[in-house]
């Protein structure tokens, strides 16, 4: 079945290369004014560099046109009497319809803000993407987080600095294409472009498992100069809290920043109860548990433009990760039919640290090649230490433990990027190393060694044919080369992206995905001892574990008009080789570890929608029902919902979201969720650059779940309650500043490769 797959794709890649293409384009679009009324007056005006391209009057229906344009930059401009005049630069690569929306002068208040083409309510769509532009309203903002609540198919998580999709899966965050390495906290809202979202990204980023991205687009930086910024929210009473600061110093040729940040959480509290049974015994619990977080991050960014082509740029990051908890409880253990009643103490620690350094270069050979090099170099570790005790009548149960672990890690990349036939080309390479190390030292196991060298290649192509029809096809291979304790595997792994999307016109498109990436295990999954400190549990990895191969098929359809955006979709995915835990019995110790099982499928269906008004703001969310078929089971389905709606008033501001999801499933596992992430944030602008925020989180109730875990003989109850994190309010502030005469440019923000090794 893999095979035929993998000459699938092969065979579609090859059918639709030899594709017929347009070198010349046509840019059209319409022109109305902020009550949807023509102005026939209007004057569009197309420029290349410095010569005239073409000059005309809007038709009676608001509609400009200029054809047999070539690929480059433009600039267009709008200019009708008493309306403020709206100058735009953009790169011409294909056909293009851009729609404006022109203010008049009256309305507009020089000195506090100046406003140009409203495009919220365009949406433009690539073969895998779709492009959002922010709202004005938005750009007032004085966070990105707070702009971003915006996009319909994000979900922004302000408390914890946090970007989802409304599906729940974690987008990688880039800025103007690039990996950052310290979040969006330094982005200025009124200087976003647009914001791009790739719902099935090329081959070039699907040796991770990368199955979304975002891409934040800023305008054209020309200068820099200074700018900081400074944002602190905690709890009352102060059980968690984020203090983050940004600062920038440049000018036209460099630039050197520094962010910081630091979250936490104190004396973080929760309720739970056990119940494990297998053959000959049974043993119920009852415990308290109280945990502290520290999480402290810096990093240091420089770049440098060496000259009209190279451009360097550098980063140094360090990241700290600190939780110490204790947890304090009894229960019985009915043991051949003896009945003993016994008291339990649990003491971790957990420290880990990731230290990266990454170099960028870019070297221009025309204005349409491009040659990227990065370099990552990684050192990281994680010390666990802690002890388990059980106090009974007839003995006592002491585990000690303490876990010693490292890792090395660093790559080179390379990427190529040129146009050719009016169609873009991009293939690179990514060579990666790393070296693992975990030491159990309490219980004396040998040290387990993990080694991988893996070098991957890809190679996309992506364009359109007139302006209909968007297409991009991807293809990448792995070479791995690996060896986990004395098991060695070598082999390699096909990744591949297709994606097609026909635009009928402005408002109705329709788009079909289709994905293959592979999930390699974790060392975790790998280590071959014991990492459990339960007395009736064994947990241990599997070392013979083989990466798990994923493929995804999605297709969607896309309305968008007078501020609604909604998107129904179907999507199945298809598993082969997924890692999953299986247990066994043995002298009544339950052991569970993992393997490669045969298949599982996955069939969600759903609906996003959104709706953005200038006046007041907007809502949106989506709702679907998502099936998954295990092996030999019958399908386990379960509906969730994520809602939002955000406004604003003024200088006042607010969000409100919340998702449900009251089931998920694993093979041998049902997990019942109580609560939700949920927040409302409502946000005071004193003046341009400061602001006083209020939060209310967890609004749908305490955080917990019941999870029943039951294969053979084996059965285990666990039900949890979050105690501190139930209607959780915080204040806190943001404090935005720029230096006078303050210009942009394009800047390189680098991300580390490494999360970090833990077990």
């Amino acid at each position: 079945m893999k095979a035929r797959l993998d000459k699938l794709i092969i065979l579609i890649a090859v059918c639709c290369c030899p594709l017929v293409v347009f070198s010349q384009y046509t840019l059209l679009g319409t022109v109305k004014n902020d009550k949807s009324l023509v102005m026939p007056e209007t004057v569009v005006t197309l420029q290349q560099a410095d010569s005239l391209v073409g000059m005309t009057l809007v038709d009676s229906k608001g509609r400009y046109k200029f054809t047999d344009l070539h690929k480059g930059k433009y600039t267009l401009s709008l200019s009708c009497p008493e309306y403020q005049p709206v100058e735009e630069i953009f790169d011409l690569t294909g056909d293009k319809r851009i729609v404006y929306v022109i203010y008049p002068v009256k309305n507009i208040q020089l000195k506090e803000v100046s406003i140009v083409a409203d495009k919220s309510h365009l949406i433009s769509h690539t073969a895998n993407s779709d492009i959002f532009y922010l709202s004005a309203e938005a750009r007032k903002k004085q966070n990105p987080y707070e702009a971003l609540r915006e996009i319909p198919k994000l979900v922004v998580n302000e408390s914890d600095r946090s970007i989802k999709m409304v599906d729940g899966a974690t987008p990688l965050i880039l800025i103007n294409g690039h990996k950052v390495n310290s979040g969006i906290n330094s982005i200025d809202p009124k200087e976003v472009e647009a914001v791009e979202v790739i719902n099935n990204p090329s081959a070039r980023y699907l040796k991770d498992g990368v199955q979304c991205v975002v891409n934040i687009k800023m305008k054209q930086k020309t200068a820099a100069y200074q700018t900081y910024n400074m944002n602190t929210r905690h709890m009352i009473p102060v059980l968690f809290g984020y203090t983050g600061g940004y600062y920038e110093l440049g000018n036209s040729k460099a630039s050197l920043s520094l962010n910081a940040s630091h979250f936490y959480f104190h004396h973080d509290d929760s309720e739970w109860n056990t119940i494990q049974q297998n053959t000959g015994y049974e043993k119920t619990a009852v415990s308290k548990k109280r945990s502290n977080i520290s999480n402290p991050y810096v990093a240091l960014n420089g770049d440098w433009i060496c000259s009209p082509k190279d451009y360097l740029a550098m980063s140094a990051i360090y990241y700290h990760y600190s939780s110490k908890s204790e947890e304090e409880g009894g229960g019985i253990l009915i043991q051949n039919k003896e009945r003993e009643a016994y008291k339990s103490f649990v003491d971790n620690k957990s420290t880990s640290y990731v230290g990266s350094f990454n170099l960028y270069h870019k070297h221009t050979f025309h204005k349409s090649k491009t040659l990227e090099t990065t370099l990552h170099l990684n050192m990281n570790g994680n010390d666990m230490k802690g002890i388990r005790k059980e106090e009974y009548p007839s003995l006592e149960y002491r585990n000690q433990y303490d876990f010693d672990n490292f890792r090395w890690s660093g790559g080179l990349e390379l990427d190529y990027s040129f146009d050719w036939l009016g169609q873009n080309f991009d293939f690179g390479s990514y060579t990666r190393f790393l070296k693992d190390r975990i030491k159990q030292i309490s219980a004396g196991y040998p040290t387990f060694y993990h080694r991988e060298w893996s070098e991957y290649a890809y190679v996309s192509m992506n364009g359109n044919i007139k302006s209909s029809f968007f297409y991009m096809l991807s293809l990448g291979t792995d070479l791995i080369f690996k060896k986990a304790g004395e098991v060695k595997h070598d082999y390699s792994k096909l990744t591949a992206a297709v994606s097609g999307t026909y635009k009928f016109n402005g408002i109705h498109s329709v788009r079909l995905n289709y994905n293959l990436s592979n999930l390699s295990p974790e060392v975790m999954y790998l280590n071959p001892y014991n990492t459990s400190t339960d007395s009736l549990e064994v947990t241990r990895g599997n070392p013979f574990l083989m990466p798990a191969r994923n493929h995804i098929f999605r297709f969607c359809y896309m309305y968008n008009q007078h501020g609604f955006y909604v998107e129904p979709f179907v999507k199945y995915r298809l598993s082969v080789d997924r890692i999953v835990p299986i247990g066994y019995t043995e002298d009544n110790i339950y052991t569970q570890t993992y393997k490669n099982t045969d298949t599982f499928r996955q069939l969600d269906a759903g609906i996003n929608m959104n709706y953005n008004n200038q006046k007041w703001g907007g809502v949106g969310g989506n709702i679907g029902y998502d099936t998954h078929f295990y092996t030999h089971q019958h399908g386990k389905g379960s509906l969730y919902v994520n809602l939002n709606t955000y406004g604003h008033y003024k200088r006042l501001s607010w969000n409100l979201y919340g998702n449900y999801r009251p089931f998920s499933y694993g093979v041998n596992n049902k997990r019942k969720h109580y609560g939700s992430e949920s927040e409302l944030t409502v946000t005071w602008r004193v003046n341009k650059h400061l602001g006083i925020i209020g939060n209310m989180r967890y609004l749908l109730g305490t955080l917990g779940y019941d999870s029943t875990t039951h294969e053979g003989t084996y059965y285990n109850f666990s039900s949890g309650r979050m105690k501190d994190r139930s209607f959780c309010f915080s204040l806190g502030f943001n404090y935005y500043m720029q230096g006078k005469n303050f210009k942009y440019r394009n800047r390189k923000s680098l991300q580390s490769t490494e999360s970090g090794i833990k077990l």
